[in-house]
Parts: structure tokens; C-alpha cells; sequence
């Protein structure tokens, strides 16, 4: 090893004990040395659900070395903390993640950047392959961004990771309602997007993995999701040139939620101008 990985890594161990974030030491000692792509495809065979071949896509995306290390960074930190948590549907955190990096490697990046003229870049691969991390470890959001923001890393990382990780999440705590939750979580996606358009692609990516795997929910979360993903996603992907994923969101949308057939998403702005009653009806339709 290098004497200037040396320093590097005594000062992360010193960094990393104070905040006793002694899961992340072991990942922190693979940073610091010569990073290849070979062992990781090895560790993904042995991942429950975790495809190699789409993992060796996404870090391979990249051909500058700071962006590849950047990439192999943000695996590795998905995997230490995502690997060995389920959702719903059996499938690992990390495996999601990894299909939502994929499909907006392979299906949205062309099509995004020919109707809009914007790039994706390694910032927005490596948002998605850490964005839930947050939502189901200890590892909080502003740890993403700590993370992110060692000088090892491109300049501004730490930053350009957490503003797209915060614009794609759903806000999730002290509402008392679904509508004003989504509402709120829409409103937050379009500021960020003023900043940095990228985060609605990005978004897509991650509703569109969701959609493909929401037969492992419970049928009132499903019904919550369809509508959310209809009113919301499904304009989103048209107005930024998707047409082939909005048509297979409103698709699926339709076969959970067959009322939505009835409702054109473009009468409203999302939820915010539609009647309470009538939201919370499509939302809830088992409900008197």
C-alpha cells in the first residue's frame, strides 16, 4: 500500500471509531488500496437475488478511474449495509437498488439525454445503488453524504450524492395521511429538480423497479403505490421523454388498481388539486 493510502487510512479508522461506525472499518480498509471489478462480481454470485451480470454493468459504466472507484465505493457501502435486509417480496435492498441502477443505466440514460439533452453521470448511478440505504440501516442520510464527502473522493460527491438520495426518497415521518404525504414527497422531487433535473430520471429508475416487483405487497399498499405511481410517475416519464416506461408504468398501474382507467392523470397537478374524497377513495377503495 502506498504511504499516502497509509494516511488516508489511519485517518478514517480515527474518524470512524469516534462515530463507532466499526461495520464500516471493513469496507473502509478495501477503499484504500488498488480497487479491481473482478471480486465484486464474485461477491454479488453469493448475494440472494443479485444479478453479477447487472452489477458488472453499472460499475463498469464508468471508464475514468475516479469514477469507477466512486462506483465501487458506493457498492460497497450498499452492500455492508443492505445485503442482509429483505423487502416484501424476499428480494434484498441491495438487489433493488442494483435493478434501479440497471434499468436507468440500460433503458432511461439514452432515451433521457436524446429528449432533454442531459447526461446521467456516476453521481446519479451511485445515488441509486446507495438510496435506500438510509431508509433501512442506521446509516443515515448525512452519513451518506460524510461518507461521500472524503477527499478521496471527486470533489463534491458528498453533496451531489445526498441532494439526489433526498429527492427521490418518499417522506415518511408525522403524517397523518397518505395524500399530503405523497404531495409533499412531489413537491420536494420538483424543487430538488430545478437544481438538478437528473433526480426525475433517477426517480423513475427506482418506481419503475418497484412496480415490476409489487406482487410481494399487501394489497392496500399496492393500491397506494399504483395510484401514487398513475398520477405522479406516469407524467413525469412522458414530460421527460419516456414514453416506453410511462406506458408500462400506467400499464401496471392499471392492472393494481383498474379504476385508475378512469381517471386522466393530466386533469390534475398530481394530487394537490383533486378532492380530498375522491383521493382518498382511490386510495382506499375497500373503504365506505
Amino acid at each position: 500500500m502506498q504511504d499516502g493510502n497509509i494516511f488516508k487510512l489511519k485517518n478514517l479508522l480515527n474518524i470512524n471509531k469516534r462515530r463507532g461506525g466499526e461495520e464500516l472499518l471493513l469496507v473502509i480498509r478495501k477503499h484504500l488500496d488498488v480497487v479491481i471489478l473482478k471480486p465484486r462480481i464474485e461477491i454479488a454470485q453469493n448475494m440472494p437475488g443479485v444479478n453479477p451480470e447487472h452489477v458488472e454493468a453499472i460499475l463498469g459504466a464508468f471508464s475514468e478511474p475516479a469514477e469507477q472507484y466512486l462506483m465501487q465505493c458506493a457498492f460497497d457501502l450498499a452492500s455492508a449495509k443492505t445485503s442482509h435486509v429483505s423487502r416484501a417480496n424476499g428480494e434484498t435492498f441491495l438487489a433493488h437498488m442494483v435493478e434501479s441502477t440497471y434499468i436507468s443505466h440500460k433503458e432511461i440514460k439514452e432515451p433521457y439525454q436524446d429528449f432533454t439533452g442531459n447526461k446521467l453521470t456516476v453521481f446519479d448511478y451511485a445515488s441509486l445503488v446507495d438510496h435506500d440505504v438510509h431508509e433501512v440501516s442506521r446509516f443515515t442520510l448525512d452519513d451518506v453524504f460524510g461518507f461521500f464527502c472524503h477527499p478521496s473522493f471527486i470533489q463534491g460527491s458528498g453533496f451531489e450524492i445526498w441532494v439526489r438520495i433526498y429527492g427521490i426518497s418518499t417522506e415518511k415521518h408525522n403524517y397523518d395521511d397518505y395524500k399530503t404525504r405523497y404531495e409533499d414527497s412531489q413537491r420536494k422531487l420538483r424543487f430538488i429538480a430545478t437544481y438538478q433535473p437528473t433526480v426525475e430520471p433517477d426517480k423513475i429508475a427506482d418506481r419503475l423497479h418497484n412496480m415490476r416487483t409489487l406482487e410481494g405487497l399487501p394489497e392496500e399498499k399496492q393500491l397506494r403505490i399504483a395510484f401514487d405511481t398513475y398520477m405522479h410517475h406516469v407524467p413525469m416519464a412522458r414530460r421527460i421523454g419516456l414514453h416506453e416506461i410511462a406506458d408500462e408504468l400506467q400499464e401496471r398501474a392499471i392492472h393494481y388498481h383498474p379504476t385508475l382507467r378512469d381517471i386522466n392523470p393530466w386533469s390534475y397537478d398530481g394530487m394537490a388539486s383533486m378532492p380530498s374524497e375522491l383521493a382518498t377513495h382511490l386510495m382506499y377503495p375497500s373503504m365506505p
